[in-house]
């Protein structure tokens, strides 16, 4: 009975704490301030980063498999493992022209607007899905955009557009799956 009782108190405390995960991340931050360090590699002067694309929650099953994505304003496209520490485990490039347009497009959006349009976001990764954690450099500042707060809803050009630059980062990379 005892054992049964610790298995119960264990399984509530774990159900607390992903719930508590769900939403505590930082919501949309005109400011750009986040909780968590962005990692990328020693980058030369002349490039920066402008997207950093973070994915968490049933891409963790068996293994760290939740690709981040680091989006520099050349093209240069690093992949790491979310939550891993450690260098990128991979890099290779995309056309620098399809970041500059992407950037341009995203220049000419009321990101206040948009956030005022957008539905509640849901916690995925509570019932095993995938959240997002979309941090943005623009000229006017970065901007955090998290799944778990607003919608990231497609009819919107804005993730529109994400989505059509995302599909050119992830047919260059490939976050190879492991087991733990």
């Amino acid at each position: 009975m005892m054992r049964r009782s610790v298995r119960l108190a264990l399984s509530a405390l774990a159900a607390i704490g992903l719930l508590a995960g769900c939403g505590a991340s930082p919501t949309v931050h005109p400011s750009g301030e986040s909780a968590e360090t962005v990692p990328v590699s020693d980058q030369p002067a002349s490039r920066r980063p402008v997207l950093v694309y973070d994915t968490t929650g049933g891409c963790l099953v068996l293994g760290p498999n939740c690709p981040r994505y680091v989006v520099y304003d050349d093209g240069t496209v690093e992949l790491f493992r979310s939550g891993e520490p450690g260098p990128a485990v991979e890099q290779a490039s995309i056309p620098a022209t399809s970041v500059m347009a992407w950037l341009d497009q995203l220049s000419q959006i009321d990101v206040d607007a948009l956030i005022a349009r957008l539905p509640p976001g849901s916690c995925q990764s509570c019932v095993d899905g995938i959240d997002v954690i979309l941090q943005v450099q623009r000229a006017s500042g970065p901007v955090t955009f998290d799944s778990t707060v607003v919608a990231f809803d497609p009819a919107e050009p804005f993730f529109a557009d994400l989505e059509a630059l995302m599909a050119q980062v992830r047919a260059v990379t490939e976050l190879q799956m492991v087991g733990r």
